[in-house]
């Protein structure tokens, strides 16, 4: 009897199964990793502006220390002191030398790398220091007879969409009372409005 070859009917009508993903498949695939990608930045996102948040509060803690440290209880801001002036006149008014009035009279009070840039500012602006490279400012010209231990620390460079959080976080640790301070401005090559947010003290 003569036999005959076996034939892969498959192979000759092409109606066999595919191995492989389909497109619908591939598609729901690329979905779900989307998804996860979206979902770790978000969440790197919220990271990072909650570790922003907690090193301002930080921040507010060791700059309100130094400050106290300094003053040793005294008043922040003396009254002018005369000094002997060459004739004509007979004195100068100069700001007593116990005023605070720059930020390497406290830069011993600090830690680093703060107390490393107080050490080099001679102003009350220390710059490029907070967690959003803006400046953190020592306010004390309000302070007056009545009121002699007040003073703000101003917090530059806050995008404006993380003030609101970042004041009811500080608001919320008990270590000062935040507010917005003024009407804010815009970053040079940056899409987002960033404003000052003032931090007030009372010794």
């Amino acid at each position: 009897m003569e036999e005959r070859p076996i034939v892969n009917d498959a192979a000759t009508t092409g109606k066999g199964k595919q191995k492989g993903f389909t497109l619908i498949e591939s598609a729901i695939v690329i979905g779900l990793f989307t998804l996860i990608i979206i979902s770790i930045l978000v969440a790197m996102d919220l990271v990072m502006k909650q570790r922003r948040f907690n090193q301002v509060v930080t921040d507010i803690t060791v700059i309100r220390s130094a400050v106290t440290q300094w003053s040793g209880g005294r008043p922040l801001v003396y009254p002018q002191i005369r000094v002997p002036a060459p004739p004509p006149r007979r004195f100068d008014l100069i700001p007593d030398p116990r005023t605070l009035a720059h930020w390497n009279q406290i830069s011993y009070f600090l830690q680093e790398p703060m107390s490393m840039k107080a050490r080099r500012e001679a102003t009350l602006d220390l710059k490029v220091v907070n967690p959003w490279d803006g400046n953190y400012t020592i306010e004390v010209s309000d302070n007056s007879e009545n009121n002699p231990r007040f003073w703000t620390l101003v917090i530059s460079q806050v995008p404006a969409s993380a003030a609101t959080v970042l004041i009811n976080h500080i608001n919320s640790t008990g270590v000062a009372i935040a507010n917005i301070q003024g009407t804010g401005s815009r970053l040079l090559g940056i899409n987002e409005d960033v404003i000052s947010v003032a931090i007030g003290f009372r010794e």
